[in-house]
């Protein structure tokens, strides 16, 4: 029925300029409490994450868990929701910063050049 609307109007010489908004509500997305859970993790919690795992040998998921709630509570003012996943990440987040921590520890430029030290003391 629009569609004709627009057809007459436009035969008729009318030009007429249609605007549509959506609705204000929040239909495609989560607000409130739950806009927390979606989330990116926080950097210093992340910078946290990579000094405790290459500092001080920490490789235990549940261990890192305990160590990142006592960072937050005693850094971040006011203490934020345990539904922050900014500053609370689940295991597998943190379970995925220990293993990019882990790996870029492996890729370290001093252990390449090391290991070329030592390979042209063995060759020699």
């Amino acid at each position: 029925m629009a569609a004709s609307n627009v057809r007459s109007d436009l035969s008729k010489g009318i030009k007429k300029i249609m605007v549509v908004f959506p609705n204000i509500e929040h239909k495609y997305h989560t607000s409130g409490e739950n806009a927390g859970l979606l989330q990116r993790i926080d950097s210093d919690v992340a910078s946290k994450i990579k000094e405790l795992v290459v500092e001080e040998g920490v490789a235990n998921v549940e261990e890192m868990q305990r160590h990142l709630t006592s960072f937050v509570m005693k850094n971040v003012t006011p203490a934020p929701s345990r539904t922050k996943r900014r500053f609370a990440p689940t295991k597998k987040v943190i379970r995925y910063h220990m293993n990019k921590a882990a790996k870029k520890g492996c890729d370290s430029n001093d252990d390449q050049h090391n290991l070329v030290q030592l390979v042209s003391v063995i060759s020699v």
